[in-house]
């Protein structure tokens, strides 16, 4: 009996035995086929697939577009439409004037400057006025016009032999009433068209002997027949045609003046009033206005007015011209080189500087530089010449520093 419980013990434990060993090859078998990085894999992929697909639904990657740079391309200016402008650039002025007027023959007005004769007509339409000392200590002007329509213009005044030049340096038509003898000679010798009113009075001439009613100066006074022949652009106009007198100008640039361009670098001194003593009575005053930049011409009876529309003369240049003058008869009359050389001033723009001059001869036009040699340039706008007897100081204006301090020095010819 105790050998049957002893044999079966044995079988039992033979039997647990080999079940030892069985389990321990099999795990051999399992681990052995695995490293850590496949076991961190699955426990991965069970823990995803504990849950519901639909929870945990991984989105999916799209790629970003790839973009792609058009070539540089080079930018075209845009096209503007330029409108050209109606207009062309006066050689007298260096300001705008119609095509048409461009080669417009100028016109000279000898214009009386006595006392009596103020106020004058038509000045304010001039581009160029030249004054210069006659018989007399009496100065007269010689206004050059080129667009114009002044419906009066005077008193026109009798010719000086010299006056000529003033008209000759710009090709221009000649109108006079009267002259010296010199001056006809001259005339006749140079072959000068000309309009003179001793032989046109009552056509392209007439009588004005009244002053405007606002002319206190002259009130209940009536002009003096030497200070009343007056004449129109019109009238001029219709005169030239009838005498077939050249109506365009030769085309020589030299007709004009030179003028600045803009940002040009003004030079000189700076002076905003001169004073020209021509002669004792007829000194001639400009005063700079810097608001408008331009020149208010004055005279011993006060600012020079244009009877036509009761304004003051403006000028944007002033060209003082140092000439030899000297008097050659009973008369007073005088020779003054105009033809040759000398020196002078130019005032433009609040300054002064001095400047040189040359005109070959009768008909060339008076050439003007400045002290470099250069060519004079101007300020647009009109232009006062003074032809002045180079013995004469010229007194001027003059701003010490830039606080404005002034004084009134000389200046003696050169």
């Amino acid at each position: 009996m105790m050998k049957k419980k002893i044999r079966r013990v044995k079988n039992i434990i033979s039997i647990v035995m080999i079940c030892l060993m069985v389990l321990t090859v099999t795990n051999r078998a399992i681990y052995s086929g695995y490293d850590i990085a496949d076991t961190e894999e699955k426990e991965e992929e069970s823990v995803v697939q504990s849950y519901p697909s639909e929870i945990y639904e991984w989105p999916e990657v799209i790629e970003p577009p790839q973009v792609v740079l058009p070539d540089p391309v080079e930018e075209e200016d845009e096209e503007v439409d330029i409108i050209p402008s109606p207009y062309v650039i006066s050689l007298l002025t260096g300001l705008e004037i119609m095509p048409e007027d461009y080669l417009l023959r100028p016109v000279a007005i000898v214009i009386n400057n006595m006392h009596p004769a103020r106020p004058q007509s038509g000045l304010s339409q001039a581009d160029i006025i030249y004054e210069v000392l006659a018989e007399g200590n009496i100065t007269r002007l010689v206004a050059i016009f080129q667009a114009f329509d002044a419906a009066k213009i005077g008193p026109v005044r009798s010719a000086r032999d010299y006056f000529i030049h003033f008209a000759l340096n710009h090709d221009a038509l000649f109108v006079h009433h009267g002259g010296s003898d010199g001056s006809y000679i001259r005339l006749r010798e140079l072959g000068i068209d000309r309009l003179d009113g001793m032989n046109l009075e009552g056509r392209y001439f007439w009588r004005d002997r009244s002053y405007p009613e606002w002319d206190t100066q002259h009130t209940g006074q009536t002009r003096s027949m030497e200070h009343s022949s007056y004449t129109s652009a019109e009238n001029i106009a219709l005169a030239s045609e009838g005498y077939a007198y050249r109506t365009d100008t030769t085309g020589d640039m030299g007709i004009g003046f030179k003028f600045r361009e803009e940002g040009y670098v003004q030079r000189g001194s700076i002076t905003h009033e001169v004073i020209i003593p021509f002669a004792l009575g007829y000194e001639r005053i400009f005063k700079y206005n810097p608001t408008e930049n331009i020149y208010e011409a004055y005279n011993k009876d006060g600012p020079h007015i244009d009877e036509n529309n009761r304004e003051t003369i403006e000028v944007a240049n002033i060209i003082i011209q140092m000439v030899t003058s000297r008097v050659i008869d009973g008369e007073g009359r005088r020779d003054v080189g105009t033809i040759g050389s000398g020196t002078g001033y130019l005032l433009a723009e609040g300054y002064i500087m001095p400047v040189y001059w040359d005109k070959e001869d009768h008909f060339a036009p008076t050439r003007w530089y400045f002290e470099n040699g250069d060519d004079m340039l101007l300020a647009p706008g009109k232009t006062w010449v003074c032809v002045l007897q180079e013995n004469v100081q010229i007194i001027y204006e003059k701003i010490l520093n830039e606080g404005g301090t002034l004084s009134l020095d000389p200046v003696l010819y050169r």
